[in-house]
């Protein structure tokens, strides 16, 4: 049980493992013991945090060639942008990219980047992530920067439909399309109602190339219609594996956490009458799209980039023997790491955490962790002066003990004992 990958505070895992080993004795460790590994793990990564990151991110693409990512750094070294998506998604995207939809999140990290994730939907309607970034400015260039990474690791294959929130930096990516003839009718009508001077439709209009067409039933959008629901749906599943306090390191894992929890036809439903009463007892193939039947993950696919991008468990499927023989290698394997584990126990908390994070202290730093960002939207609003007046006129009544009024203070800040 690990829950350094997710948003379980110490006192709630310390009662967690106690059940799960049936006792306190049984823990190893004391309530503070796991209050404190926190504050270790950070100091412990401290400058090294971004370098640790990216050398986990080579020891990928070594162990695995279809994984791609890439990173870009300031001219003090500090990274600025990351983009990464793995052998798992990049199939995903194979099998379910045909719409995506893109939506940036926030507080996801002490660094308080701004989180850009991917998001698709499966053969069960379900959200799956095809890429993710993080970026440390919101605005056009880090956005290209994001969406130039995603289309070279999917095999330079384009989406049908991309469908994303309103933001002035994904804006200016999107190629703009303005019609002539919109534009007369547009201006036809505002002129007509003696709407010049409507602010907010002033700004619509200049963003008229984002709005999505009144008539879209020839437009595919692979269930991914309402792209704010999606995307803040997934935002909010990660939401429940990190926090704005993890460093990047901690965010890497628990965002790998989060991926393994999660890991029809498009013909009108009165066709299949029409086919039923022509004598057809089955729905003739090129009707059928693959990405929403049952063995969609299971076809063999080409990566992208030329190599296999097949899970290890996805060779070995479909052959009874081989997928036993595979399986009871990794039950081999693990029964060994416990043994070796066990007999291995060290009280070096150095070591612990190690073992924890799966990479050491870099001999080299090359790549510096960014300083705090400052986003639109990634930190509290600022309350004007007329709002705390109505929240604090909103408060109910309560009697003061100095001054015996009906007021919003108490004997603390009475006004009568001010000096």
């Amino acid at each position: 049980m690990d829950n350094a990958h997710v948003n379980y505070g110490p006192v709630q895992t310390f009662r967690m493992f106690k059940q799960y080993v049936k006792g306190y004795k049984n823990v190893g460790a004391s309530l503070q013991d796991f209050k404190n590994i926190s504050g270790s793990v950070k100091k412990y990564i401290k400058e090294y945090d971004a370098q640790m990151l990216i050398e986990n991110f080579m020891q990928k693409k070594a162990m695995s060639p279809s994984f791609y990512f890439d990173f870009d750094v300031d001219d003090q070294s500090r990274i600025t942008k990351l983009f990464w998506a793995d052998p798992i998604s990049i199939k995903n995207y194979a099998l379910f990219g045909d719409a995506i939809s893109v939506d940036a999140t926030y507080n996801f990290n002490q660094y308080k980047m701004v989180f850009v994730p991917f998001t698709g939907v499966d053969n069960h309607k379900g959200c799956v992530t095809f890429a993710a970034g993080l970026i440390r400015n919101k605005n056009a260039e880090s956005f290209s920067w994001l969406f130039q990474n995603f289309v070279t690791a999917m095999g330079d294959c384009y989406p049908i439909t991309i469908i994303t929130y309103q933001c002035r930096g994904i804006k200016k990516v999107v190629k703009e399309i303005t019609p002539e003839d919109f534009e007369s009718k547009w201006n036809s009508i505002i002129s007509s109602y003696e709407l010049c001077d409507n602010k907010w439709l002033k700004k619509m209009f200049k963003h008229r190339a984002l709005w999505i067409h009144a008539y879209i039933r020839d437009t595919y959008l692979g269930g991914i219609l309402r792209t704010i629901s999606r995307s803040e749906s997934e935002n909010s599943f990660f939401g429940n594996f990190t926090n704005q306090h993890v460093t990047l390191v901690e965010f890497w894992m628990r965002f790998q956490t989060k991926n393994g929890c999660s890991r029809d036809g498009n013909i009108l439903r009165h066709i299949l009458w029409v086919l039923k009463d022509m004598g057809f007892d089955h729905i003739p193939k090129e009707y059928l799209a693959l990405r929403w039947s049952k063995s969609a993950t299971s076809h063999p696919l080409s990566n992208v980039v030329g190599k296999s991008v097949l899970a290890d468990f996805s060779l070995v499927e479909d052959n009874e023997e081989h997928s036993d023989a595979l399986f009871q290698l990794l039950r081999n394997f693990n029964e060994n790491l416990i043994i070796s584990v066990k007999s291995g126990k060290s009280k070096d908390k150095k070591a612990d955490i190690e073992m924890l994070l799966g990479s050491k202290i870099p001999t080299e730093v090359t790549v510096l962790p960014p300083k705090k960002c400052k986003n639109k939207g990634s930190g509290k609003r600022i309350t004007s002066n007329k709002e705390k007046a109505v929240l604090e006129n909103a408060k109910p009544l309560r009697k003061c003990r100095a001054c015996g009024e009906m007021s919003n203070h108490d004997s603390r800040n009475c006004p009568s004992r001010l000096p």
